[in-house]
């Protein structure tokens, strides 16, 4: 968020719904937030909601942001994604200090009013934050004794997608 400005959020360009691709790739965009998973409620708009997806590179959880109920995983430019894969081609991560880490360089906004999205050196990058986290259906849906499993068996377990700086 820039002052005087309202917030951007990253979405995919061609999708106006829920869906896999038309294609097997996709633009992304900063577009004006879509704030209607506030306070824990799920969404009613799917382009701008990411959630962590593909494997690392020893298997386990997640490696890669993926765009919520579609097929498309932020590629390592950070400004297109691709089909996504169980394998960790799709490297892209929020850092602790807020960067977006795609590939080896962190996804940024040029400067003036046009707002494009580039990738480049880390240190010269904007900060981006998450928000409206909410917690999916899915996981509200299976049993008290199962999600108490889940929870028990992730303990511990370092942050996916988010980087140790």
């Amino acid at each position: 968020e820039r002052a005087g400005m309202e917030p951007v959020c990253l979405q995919l360009e061609g999708h106006s719904q829920w869906n896999n691709a038309a294609a097997p790739n996709d633009a992304t965009k900063l577009g004006p937030c879509d704030n209607s998973g506030g306070s824990g409620d799920a969404p009613t708009g799917g382009t701008q909601w990411w959630h962590k997806s593909n494997r690392n590179s020893d298997g386990e959880c997640c490696s890669g942001l993926r765009v919520w109920n579609t097929d498309q995983c932020l590629n390592a430019n950070g400004v297109t994604t691709g089909v996504c894969s169980l394998t960790d081609e799709h490297s892209a991560y929020l850092t602790k200090s807020g960067r977006l880490r795609v590939g080896g360089l962190c996804l940024s906004v040029a400067s003036g009013e046009d707002q494009r999205l580039r990738a480049l050196d880390c240190e010269k990058a904007i900060q981006w934050r998450k928000r409206n986290s909410f917690e999916p259906i899915e996981f509200t849906l299976m049993s008290d004794a199962t999600q108490a499993e889940w929870r028990k068996n992730n303990a511990g377990r370092k942050e996916p997608a988010v980087a140790q700086e």
